[in-house]
Parts: C-alpha cells; structure tokens; sequence
C-alpha cells in the first residue's frame, strides 16, 4: 500500500477522490502519509473492509474529507443509533458532507478566508438606532442610581403594571461558600435547578409589585459603571429591547464580605404614560474571575494623542464635590470647585470641565456618568485634553 500511494502521489498529486472498497483493510494507520502526498485528497470509499473502530480514521484527520463510504465495516455495526454514529464521524471531519452516499446537509463552521480575516472592531457600546442613545444613557443612569440605593422602593415607577422578571445564576461550586451565589440561586429558573419545573414556573415574578419586592431581597449593591457594555439591540416608538452587561459588588459593612459579581441584564421597554417603563427583565448573575475582580471600580484610562495618557480614578462619589444642590445654590466659588474637581478627575482641562458640568445643570454625578459614556465612544475632542 506504502508504495501504491508513492505511485499515486508521484503521477496523480492532486488526487481527490480515492476508491479503497473491497480490500480487506482492517490496519490504516499506515495512511497518515495521505495527508503530506495527497493534500487535496477529500473522497474515500472504504466500504465493504473490516475496519472495527472508527478512531481508526483518525489517519485521515487531516485532510479535508467531504465524503466518505463506511458501509459494510464492523465499525458502523457499533452503533444502534444512526445519528449518534453520523455525529461521530462528522466530530472526525467537520467538512464532511456525504455518509455512505447520504447528504448531511451544508456544513457550518468557522472558516476564514484570507481576504475576510479582518473582523470589525470591538466595541464597548452598540446601538442599533444612534438617536436612541442619549435616552439609554440617562435610563441606565437614573435605573442604577436606584437600584445601588438603600430604597429600591422607587424602581415601582420604572416597571409597567404586568412586568415580568427572571433571574439565573451560575453558582460555581470552587467558591466558598459565602461567595456563592445563594441570594441568586434561591430565586433562579436555572433549567437544571434541583427543586424542578414547579420551582422555575414559580420563580417566574410577575406584576411590578412582585418584581420590585424581590428586587428589594436581593443583596445591596454598588455597579460600576466603567465596566458597563450597552447593547441596544432593536429601538422602535413602540418597543425597546437593550442588554446591559457589568461588573457589581455586594455593600456591606465588613469589607471581606464586599462580594465582586458580573451581571448580564436584558430588558425589553415600552412607553408608558408619557415615559417609558420595563415590561420584561432577564438577569443572570455570576462570580467574576480574578482579572474582572482586579479592574473593577479602578480607573479609566484618559488622554489624548499630544498630551500625557494618565490613569484616573474617575468615581464621583467618592468626590467631595459630589454633595449636590440646587443650581441656583450654588455660588461662583462652588462652581470653581466642582470645575477643578472634575478636571483631576477627568484630565480635561478646565473650558471643558465647565462646559461639561453646565451641559448637566452642575450635576456632579451625572457630569461624571456622561463624561464616562462619551469617553467611551472616543467622542471627546483632543482639544479637551489640551492643558
């Protein structure tokens, strides 16, 4: 056989079909070389041989095999069930488009062509809709103000009357057992949750007043915003769906106990009474790793392309400008104050630090959140930056 295939192979390189029937084969490791002589070689007919097990056409694992003929070998025999079988071989070569003379329908794979290896770029926020953002964005802000208070009471408002709300939690079980998910899992419509279907179905909260009350047991919080990825997946007058992604932890007294968590948020909105309210609510919660452990509620990286690119804690609540008060309370040595403080924190000079707090009606926290946003979506100017 060594030397059929160095015939082949010397007069035929660009062989693609090969016709092994009826031989008797049971030992084809020898068959490995195929791969180097034949490259291109991509039909087999081995029927009717005594090949027992089918790990043994892992000699033909490294070529491109879009058809193959088992039929009649002991190895097919193994097997009561054709799909299982079907999904055996097709695990063996992924291109594989005929079995035994049966199509297997297109494959689907990942396979990059050399002139489409240049993926899009990653982006931290995506809108289906661009006029749609600055009506996330003050959402998101206003939903989160909320909800990391000590009174989630006030979410009624944000919920419609027949809202829906479903949670899961991956509960990983190397965790201690403070760090696991518990508060979560109790209320989670996991599909493999131990208590079955008639917990899930009961886990299901329907009405803004179930849905706010068991937000109101879930642990407190505080997310960090400089973690949040936006996906504004459809926006129409009539229905928004947007998923929110992040980074959390859980407040409390003893530090030790300050649990990081990652959140995947999505929630379907509808007008309202003028607003808009949530009308359903997917949340799925799990233990960070130590890399998303490590950046969380740290800084954001500002500079531009002339000046320095400095590391910053951009926190406005740790700001001891961050006392709020009415505009008009505010005198001019405040408004000072505030400016310089945002131009630490934000490495803007002091124009732009000003424009930025009086675009926000001198509202520190808020200042921060857009300032946060926008610096996202590289929709600062460099003069902003110039000192």
């Amino acid at each position: 056989m060594a030397a059929v295939i160095d015939i082949i192979a010397e007069n035929i390189p660009d062989l693609e079909a090969l016709n092994l029937n009826d031989n008797k084969l049971n030992m084809i490791d020898h068959m490995k070389v195929l791969s180097s002589k034949l490259p291109q070689l991509k039909i087999i007919y081995l029927a009717n041989n005594r090949i027992v097990m089918l790990s043994s056409l892992d000699a033909f694992k490294n070529l491109p095999i879009v058809e193959l003929f088992l039929d009649g070998n002991p190895c097919k025999k193994r097997f009561k069930d054709n799909s299982h079988y079907v999904s055996e071989v097709k695990r063996r070569f992924p291109k594989l488009m005929k079995l035994d003379g049966v199509e297997l329908g297109p494959v689907i794979g990942f396979d990059v062509s050399e002139e489409s290896k240049n993926l899009p770029s990653w982006k931290q926020l995506y809108f289906c809709n661009a006029s749609g953002q600055d009506l996330i964005a003050k959402f998101i802000e206003q939903y989160f103000a909320i909800y990391d208070s000590d009174n989630r009471q006030q979410l009624l408002d944000a919920y419609h009357e027949n809202a829906m709300l479903s949670i899961t939690a991956t509960n990983n079980q190397h965790y201690t057992q403070d760090e696991r998910l518990f508060s979560y899992y109790k209320f989670g419509r996991n599909l493999m949750h131990p208590k079955g279907f008639e917990h899930r179905f009961a886990s299901l909260k329907r009405g803004k007043l179930v849905v706010v009350a068991l937000l109101n047991d879930l642990p407190p919080t505080k997310h960090d915003p400089q973690s949040f990825a936006v996906d504004l997946t459809f926006f129409t007058p009539q229905m928004i769906v947007l998923t929110i992604t992040g980074i959390f932890k859980e407040r409390n007294p003893d530090p030790k106990l300050e649990f990081i968590r990652t959140f995947q948020k999505t929630i379907t909105i509808v007008p309202n009474n003028g607003g808009f309210c949530i009308r359903n609510e997917l949340l799925h919660v799990n233990n960070s790793n130590p890399s998303q452990a490590k950046k969380a509620f740290k800084t954001v990286v500002v500079g531009n392309l002339n000046a320095h690119n400095n590391n910053v804690t951009l926190n406005p609540a740790a700001s001891t400008s961050q006392q709020q008060q009415p505009t008009q309370q505010l005198d001019e040595a405040s408004k000072f104050k505030m400016i310089e403080e945002m131009s630490r924190l934000s490495q803007m000079n002091l124009e732009w630090s000003k424009k930025c707090l009086e675009e926000t009606n001198w509202d520190f926290t808020r200042a921060g959140f857009v300032f946060q946003e926008l610096f996202k979506q590289n929709k600062i100017p460099q003069e902003a930056f110039a000192k």
